[in-house]
């Protein structure tokens, strides 16, 4: 099966203005060329105007070179260049962040799922755990990789926007966070604009019920596809993730979307699994059926120095940004 894939379809930039009726809530915010020139900066620095608290600001202002002598050493350039504010869109996360009181953020398409350590269940409530998490991500790091390169930004302006514009743009994607159970969360299978298999998302835990369940998981699920999705998205084979609301509603809502193919974990298939001669009928249901069968994906290439994931809290988070500003400077 022949697709030509364009990532920019799988960022909610493109697909929530579709399915914003069947989504979680979601702000969709554009940033700029500056912003991606920060991403790609070395080191973890975030301006003061960022920081969760006065202490932390007083903190990051004493580390950052702010003392007389220091000063002295650094021209007024070099200075303006470290001051990475962004008054052109930073007004609307803080909005994002007080209306969802937490949120779930990625850039683009890609979500920094590989940094549990600093926020846990990505949960953020500041900016400065947004940026942080952002700048610290390899996952985060491979998708910009995609985007540009760092002697392709050097050679551009700040003001540059059409550059943005021909990789399909820069967005930074904050869903309201959400204590979802996830027993209830499943990854779908659409080959060719047909469902042909749903299988667990949370594969960690294992949940005795699935197993009575699946015959009305299935079913839900295809109706859902059915009525909301089916030769509605961009592409004809791709992977989404759902959510099953708790009863009464049990409404069935759209986590995310998935291009089909080697980018995309199929937890419990394989993409062999979904050939043309396997995938007819029903799609087939998979989940974990037993406590010895758990599957627990390892991220940990992908993490950040052993010696700051003991404690999954703040104090961390901010340990680990004052070393890396000590870098940088």
């Amino acid at each position: 099966m022949d697709q030509v894939i364009d990532l920019n379809n799988y960022s909610p930039a493109k697909w929530l203005p579709l399915f914003k009726n069947c989504s979680l809530k979601t702000t969709v915010i554009k940033a700029n060329l500056k912003f991606l020139k920060y991403l790609f900066e070395d080191g973890v620095v975030i301006d003061p105007k960022y920081k969760k608290s006065q202490d932390d600001n007083d903190s990051l202002s004493s580390l950052s070179g702010c003392e007389d002598q220091e000063l002295s050493n650094h021209s007024s350039e070099q200075l303006e260049q470290k001051e990475w504010v962004f008054p052109e869109f930073d007004e609307q996360i803080k909005k994002a962040l007080e209306e969802y009181n937490g949120v779930f953020p990625k850039l683009n398409w890609k979500a920094p799922r590989d940094c549990y350590e600093w926020v846990p269940e990505l949960n953020c409530t500041s900016i400065e755990e947004i940026f942080t998490l952002f700048k610290s991500s390899t996952l985060i790091g491979d998708m910009l990789e995609r985007l540009a390169s760092a002697e392709t930004l050097e050679k551009l302006d700040d003001s540059d926007e059409q550059y943005l514009e021909s990789v399909g743009g820069l967005y930074i994607i904050l869903k309201k966070w959400y204590d979802l159970n996830g027993s209830m969360e499943f990854r779908c299978f659409v080959r060719e604009n047909k469902l042909v298999g749903i299988c667990q998302r949370k594969t960690k835990h294992f949940y005795p019920f699935l197993k009575e369940k699946q015959q009305e998981i299935v079913a839900r699920i295809s109706e859902f596809f059915t009525s909301k999705l089916k030769n509605k998205f961009f592409d004809n084979s791709y992977v989404f993730d759902v959510y099953i609301d708790i009863p009464p509603k049990q409404r069935v809502l759209i986590l995310d979307f998935n291009p089909w193919g080697e980018l995309t974990n199929p937890i419990m298939f394989s993409f062999d699994d979904f050939s043309s001669e396997k995938s007819s009928g029903e799609p087939e249901f998979r989940y974990i059926q037993d406590q010895d069968s758990l599957i627990i994906e390892d991220l940990s290439v992908n993490r950040v120095p052993q010696e700051f994931t003991g404690e999954l809290k703040s104090e961390n988070l901010a340990q680990f940004i004052k070393m890396m500003e000590k870098s940088v400077n």
